[in-house]
């Protein structure tokens, strides 16, 4: 008789579609009975429901200018070009992608449901470029009305770190993919972006410049996210080179940060902005669809396959242990940041 484990193991391979007799499917079958073998089964069922939701893909880096935006807005378009359903959420309260984009929210906006707690969802507004056949949905954001957000966050008693993924769990059955273009930073707004991702399949995907300042503040960032509460803390997805320079400095540090934090780096780099990249905003559209054969939208189309494979129930699977064995290594910096505050000498002045 099939036991209860052995049988969601059984409906985790019919969903990631591991079935035939391939060395590949025979490969993935190991490595998902690997991962499950110390997993609970009500979490394996868990991950079974959720598998018919979104998948929620973050775009964040505490520094700004490492391109999450024209990230975030490329694998949305390349997506929806590949006739998926996806919503793009603009939670930069700079508004950079909806400038972009020439968007405007509508009543309720995203700024407003955060600000008040309202269990309402933003009313999203629908981007068709027809002569491509594409649509999405956004939930664009202004500098104005994103301008309270943070400090009502501040504030609130109730549930702050929550409120972004209350807003999307009534709208989380109608698309495939959510992604959240969040803004720099470590604070209230870029935490709620964050902990939306911990109730679907989905994470962090973390473009950082492929130079060494960006490479640098790495550690600080995996530190930030260590400190976080377990229930908070999203799995990463990958972390993402961009704007990489085509000579030996620029391969120098994508190969760095690869032997650095392995099973994290995505397989492809972005190269360095060229001039089709750089007129998304005169275009009111992404790259991806104006310029299809530019070399960081071909880039973008095997990150955007490889988000796929690693938001199947086994690639998700082994992107928590991963994100779980690094984020342990950076868990006990955090205290140890705290003491050395603690102790510092204190300089006194007449």
């Amino acid at each position: 008789m099939e036991t209860r484990s052995a049988r969601v193991v059984r409906q985790i391979a019919q969903v990631d579609g591991i079935q035939d007799d391939t060395a590949t499917s025979k490969e993935r079958m190991a490595q998902l009975e690997q991962l499950t073998q110390t997993s609970d089964v009500r979490y394996l069922e868990q991950l079974l429901d959720l598998s018919e939701k979104a998948r929620v893909f973050v775009v964040w880096h505490p520094s700004g200018g490492t391109g999450k935006t024209t990230t975030a807005l490329n694998i949305g378009y390349l997506l929806a070009k590949d006739q998926h359903r996806v919503l793009v959420i603009d939670l930069d309260p700079r508004g950079e992608l909806s400038q972009r984009l020439d968007l405007t929210p509508d009543y309720p906006s995203l700024g407003r449901c955060l600000a008040s707690g309202l269990e309402e969802s933003p009313t999203a507004v629908r981007v068709s470029w027809t002569s491509k056949r594409v649509g999405m949905d956004f939930w664009p954001s202004t500098q104005k009305g994103m301008f309270a957000v943070e400090q009502r966050l501040v504030v609130a008693l109730d549930k702050r770190n929550e409120r972004l993924r209350r807003l999307i769990e009534s709208v989380v059955h109608l698309y495939d993919y959510i992604l959240i273009d969040c803004p720099p930073g470590f604070n209230l707004v870029s935490i709620n972006g964050m902990v939306a991702a911990t109730d679907s399949i989905g994470g962090l995907v973390v473009p950082v410049q492929a130079k060494d300042k960006a490479y640098k503040a790495l550690p600080d960032m995996l530190v930030n996210l260590a400190g976080l509460d377990r229930d908070y803390r999203p799995a990463i997805l990958g972390i993402l080179p961009t704007m990489a320079e085509a000579n030996p400095v620029g391969r120098d540090n994508v190969s760095q940060v690869h032997q650095e934090y392995p099973g994290l780096i995505f397989n492809t780099f972005i190269p360095n902005r060229s001039s089709d990249v750089s007129v998304e905003g005169r275009w009111l559209a992404p790259v991806s669809m104006y310029a299809p054969s530019n070399d960081a939208v071909k880039a973008y189309k095997q990150v955007t396959r490889e988000l796929q494979e690693r938001t199947t129930i086994t690639g998700y699977l082994a992107q928590q242990a991963t994100t779980k064995q690094l984020l342990d290594q950076y868990r006990g910096k955090v205290q140890e940041d705290y003491d050395e505050v603690r102790g510092q000498e204190v300089i006194e002045r007449d």
